[in-house]
């Protein structure tokens, strides 16, 4: 039996997803869908010569951090939901209303504690779990299959680094979702974590 307090944390949790992944759906350019280049970003240094492709660095001002990404990717401009919070190879649009999802990276602060929401869910199975440090705070890496008890359909792999922001939790994550590359996506995923700076 399942405690009042533990239901509200879910279904706060379930809330704060369900405004973050409804608001996605990537379009082809060929249809005429293509987002402008987020204004915020600037060029990122290349740390070696053999180092990672070269990066931009978004900032999104309504959940307070900045982040790396790759030059060759695009993110949203903040018309819709906040600048700096999808990430994908193709460019995509946001459009008002939509229960599609299909962008590579979501990254988004919800009004969630993070021990709720690193704590075992019946919404995800876990298969690993690493804690961590990201920008000088706790974190935690997780790789799960989700139940459908959630939002995504059972047996969903994902990816998520969820980082500790004192009373809400940063949550960077990507999906095996369609036509997803799901492996080269957690790669660039970590990437842009070891980039993120919190303000």
């Amino acid at each position: 039996m399942r405690s009042r307090g533990r239901d509200a944390t879910e279904a706060l949790f379930a809330a704060g997803w369900v405004r973050l992944l409804a608001a996605v759906v990537v379009a082809a350019v060929a249809a005429g869908c293509a987002a402008e280049r987020d204004t915020a970003t600037e060029p990122e240094p290349a740390t070696t010569a053999a180092a990672r492709p070269a990066a931009e660095r978004c900032t999104n001002e309504e959940d307070g951090f900045s982040v790396a990404f790759p030059a060759s990717w695009h993110t949203n401009t903040g018309d819709v939901v906040a600048a700096c919070s999808f990430f994908h190879p193709d460019e995509f649009q946001v459009p008002e209303r939509t229960e599609t999802l299909g962008v590579a990276i979501l990254i988004s602060r919800e009004p969630v504690a993070f021990a709720a929401v690193a704590a075992e869910q019946p919404t995800r199975r876990d298969v690993t779990r690493e804690e961590l440090t990201v920008a000088d705070r706790p974190a935690v890496r997780l790789e799960y299959v989700a139940t459908g008890e959630g939002l995504l359909p059972e047996g969903t792999p994902v990816y998520e680094v969820l980082v500790d922001l004192d009373g809400s939790t940063l949550i960077a994550s990507t999906q095996g979702l369609d036509d997803l590359d799901f492996d080269a996506n957690k790669d660039v995923l970590d990437q842009m974590v070891e980039s993120l700076r919190l303000d």
